[in-house]
């Protein structure tokens, strides 16, 4: 959580909600917005909100990590480090960006071609930026990769717009790491140094210079408060150091208090499992068979199969590793298999399973898919699960949510008819009749108007239907179909 004390010290108020876990916050030069990175949504992005917590609001977003903001003097853009742009999976070297807040245009200015000569490969790292006084450079730590290490020694800078060469501006010893460099307004470059051995040590280092400071510096950006004084976190406590005269530091003190609200409550045994795993108590979206016989659920990093009548215990038909999740089972029409999505393989997958041989086929790949079955006007069972809905990467390199959906082999068409009360989902199949693993199916989202029976295809879709399997209701004119 984000909080705030009086500069004089006093009661630390909250301003954030703890599912926000923000970190490196950084006000703007006129005081009047606060940048920080946060994990709300399983990625760290930049965020901005107001002094008092109001305005909370997302800046950046993606697969990639987007950390260490540091707002430019003129308060319009800020810096960070990143990994956009390269692979959502595996990540990419960090680079320093630069967002213009008020449109959002994003720039890269590290890392770019003939740009850092014998240093523009994969190894480097650069993260931890900030502005010099006149906003013309960005300085930042350049690491370099050497094993499962990151040998960060180097202060470097770049002009503001990635219109030139990096610049080295200072470079520690082979034993010391830097980190989170800070520059003041008179153009002093303050960081910190860190080493392993004797130690761990965290040290503030001011124009080269250690800076004999009583007490455990801890490894947390310092900040500039004055063209002459720093803000440090030293054992615990906010402290101000003046580096010429780091004896008179001063303790800023503070208080805060978090209420916890523990309920105490029995949790419900469903008693459907009792093996040396416990009962479970997290049930994910259970799915009845066609016949209404069995019952798929995911529970336990697994999915599973349960008799509905009978008392016979329930069957693990897929596990997956303890970091993977398995999500939102569904049946085929004909009760032979299993629908369902995991993330074996980085990102989720939609995947079918016969239930009585065990063999998998994958339907489709990418970011954000997931198994859907239809609802119609006409009281389809949703058993009958005959389409496919994600959003993510194309095979042919397209990105986004669409339409249009992968469907197995052999789907028949949706049935046309009148409109009754909610919308058609039709198809217009290019299946061939061969059993295939999959087959590409070309949808249109037909919806009843409201003035007239019939249905209207959706403008979004833009293939026609000429395949040999047609789905339709009324006649074609030339807009399309109607």
């Amino acid at each position: 959580m984000l909080w705030s004390l009086p500069r004089a010290g006093g009661d630390a108020v909250a301003l954030t909600p703890p599912d926000l876990e923000p970190t490196r916050p950084v006000y703007s030069p006129d005081g009047r917005r606060i940048a920080l990175c946060a994990y709300r949504g399983g990625n760290f992005h930049l965020w901005t909100l107001s002094p008092d917590g109001s305005g909370l609001r997302q800046l950046t977003e993606g697969p990639w990590d987007d950390r260490g903001p540091a707002w430019s003097p003129d308060g319009t853009r800020l810096a960070f480090a990143s990994e956009r742009g390269g692979d959502a999976v595996t990540g990419s070297p960090y680079r320093i960006w630069v967002l213009e807040v008020r449109t959002g245009r994003l720039t890269r200015v590290t890392g770019l071609a003939g740009q850092d000569g014998p240093q523009q490969d994969g190894a480097w790292e650069d993260f931890d930026p900030c502005w010099s006084p006149d906003g013309a450079r960005i300085f930042f730590v350049r690491g370099r990769v050497a094993g499962s290490a990151l040998l960060s020694r180097t202060v470097a800078s770049v002009p503001a717009d990635g219109g030139g060469a990096a610049r080295v501006e200072h470079t520690e010893t082979a034993t010391a790491q830097v980190m989170v460099p800070a520059v003041s307004p008179s153009g002093r470059l303050a960081y910190l140094r860190t080493t392993d051995y004797p130690g761990p040590t965290c040290t503030l280092v001011v124009d080269g210079e250690p800076v004999a400071v009583d007490g455990d510096v801890e490894p947390v950006p310092p900040r500039w408060i004055s063209r002459d004084a720093l803000l440090l976190t030293v054992g615990g406590q906010f402290r101000i150091v003046r580096p010429d005269a780091p004896q008179s530091a001063e303790t800023i003190p503070f208080t805060a208090r978090l209420p916890l609200d523990r309920p105490r409550y029995r949790v419900k045994d469903y008693g459907f499992e009792r093996t040396a795993e416990g009962p479970v108590r997290g049930v994910h979206l259970p799915a009845l068979s066609p016949d209404g016989r069995q019952v798929a659920f995911a529970a336990l990093n697994a999915l599973w199969l349960a008799p509905t009548s009978g008392g016979g215990a329930p069957r693990r038909i897929v596990r997956t590793d303890p970091t993977r999740y398995v999500l939102a089972p569904s049946w085929s029409r004909d009760g032979r298999s299993l629908l369902y999505a995991d993330d074996r393989d980085g990102l989720f997958a939609v995947r079918r399973r016969d239930v009585a041989s065990g063999e998998e086929t994958v339907l489709a790949t990418g970011a954000g898919c997931s198994p859907r079955c239809p609802r119609t006007a006409g009281g389809w069972p949703r058993s009958t699960c005959r389409e496919i809905s994600w959003c993510g990467r194309w095979p042919t390199g397209r990105s986004g949510c669409s339409p249009r959906r992968w469907v197995p082999a052999g789907c028949p068409a949706a049935p046309a008819g009148r409109r009754t009360a909610a919308i058609w989902r039709t198809a217009t199949a290019t299946a061939s009749t061969a059993a295939s693993a999959r087959a590409t199916t070309s949808f249109a989202s037909w919806t009843p108007r409201p003035a007239r029976d019939g249905c209207t295809r959706s403008p979004s879709t833009s293939r026609s239907p000429t395949a040999t399997t047609r789905a339709r209701c009324g006649r074609r004119t030339g807009a399309g179909w109607r």
